[in-house]
């Protein structure tokens, strides 16, 4: 998109919906459901899909209503102090969490010494330059990265389910005794948590410019992004065994490693991996870090310490975001060191995100929306 707005096109908040739920899911997934049978993991995988599908599908749909009910103004509100203020910390904890994920992918996994301090600098770079720039560089960058992201995989799980096929795969169809849709749905629940530190719907919603698209939303994206995680489940499911998944900690990163392509005309497939595992770490994490810095402008604005974007600060304010975005990537650098000490991070991270983030964010929808139709109610009057 032309010009400065922080406003992205309906294209482009596609693509990222498409690359969050990729990002999030082709590393997650495979290594959270392992120890399952064939058809449980895939029974629960598409539980978790259907309703992350399901729950943008609706918010985007609401909130579009209630949108044109007011004649678009609701659009324009800005978000309460608390809501900024809970998002921040929501997000801060979130991407200190997914380095710490991302870390353990690529640990033990690439045949070289790769130092935990000099992995998450290297890429954190890349995700503070990201944050910096503003919501338009990132809705540029994925529709470009989500032609290079695609198109690999697609031919990557082509030659994955030719090489499965001849071999028929570990799949056993009595291995699925006892599966009940309790199981499934706790299990399924139990994976979901993770896709819920991508964008928020409310936050999306608000930097894309739905005017010009009459009740279109940008869910279509989610439609690609789903499948081909389904994808990636069930290609894992077809190399490994039940007893193998659980054993590995990322069987999708050795999966990378074990496809070949006809004729085997390339020698070295840990580009493969390597690739997938810096674009989703971008992608996924580089989200929650633009969501901060925008955010933390926000409230400066209320508090009168920075201009709006119609004063001619400009400049000003890039260059305050881009110091923003550097110390916040310094500040989740020092704690993504202390939670790679922390042996227990993962299990209450996990607990609080299942009791307390999930619930949270579906409530905070339709807590938006209301908020804003009061303003408008009383702004009426």
């Amino acid at each position: 998109m032309a010009g400065d707005n922080q406003m992205i096109s309906l294209r482009q908040a596609s693509w990222i919906l498409a690359l969050d739920v990729l990002a999030a899911g082709l590393f997650w997934l495979p290594s959270c459901l392992g120890g399952q049978s064939f058809l449980g993991m895939m029974l629960m995988g598409m539980v978790v899909l259907v309703f992350l599908f399901a729950y943008y599908t609706v918010s985007f749909c609401w909130l579009s209503k209630r949108s044109r009910r007011n004649g678009g103004k609701i659009r324009k509100q800005e978000l309460s102090s608390a809501l900024c203020i809970f998002f921040i910390l929501y997000y801060l904890a979130a991407v200190v969490y997914s380095v710490h994920f991302f870390y353990r992918i690529i640990e033990g996994l690439i045949p070289a010494d790769y130092s935990y301090p000099v992995t998450v600098l290297f890429l954190l770079a890349a995700v503070v330059y990201g944050a910096g720039k503003g919501i338009e560089v990132r809705g540029r960058m994925a529709e470009l990265m989500g032609w290079l992201v695609f198109v690999p995989i697609l031919v990557l799980f082509a030659a994955g389910f030719r090489q499965a096929a001849g071999y028929g795969g570990p799949m056993d169809p009595h291995a699925v005794t006892g599966l009940q849709w309790k199981n499934i749905l706790s299990e399924g629940y139990g994976a979901l948590w993770f896709f819920f530190l991508a964008d928020h719907p409310l936050l999306l919603w608000r930097q894309t410019n739905l005017e010009s698209n009459g009740r279109k939303t940008p869910v279509k994206g989610l439609v690609g992004g789903c499948l081909m995680v389904f994808a990636a489940l069930a290609l894992t499911g077809l190399f490994f065994t039940p007893e193998g998944m659980a054993a590995e900690n990322q069987p999708f990163g050795i999966l990378l490693q074990m496809i070949r392509f006809p004729g085997n005309f390339i020698s070295r497939y840990d580009v493969f991996f390597i690739m997938l595992w810096m674009l989703s770490f971008y992608i996924f994490s580089g989200g929650m870090l633009l969501e901060i810095v925008e955010l933390y402008m926000e409230l400066l604005e209320k508090a009168g310490l920075s201009g709006k974007s119609d004063t001619g600060q400009n400049g000003r304010n890039n260059r305050m975001k881009q110091w923003t975005a550097l110390f916040l990537g310094m500040l989740i650098f020092f704690l993504s060191v202390l939670a790679n000490q922390w042996d227990s991070f993962d299990a209450v991270f996990s607990r609080w995100m299942l009791w307390t983030g999930v619930p949270v964010c579906l409530l905070l929808v339709p807590v938006g929306v209301w908020k804003w139709h009061r303003v408008e109610q009383n702004g009426a009057e």
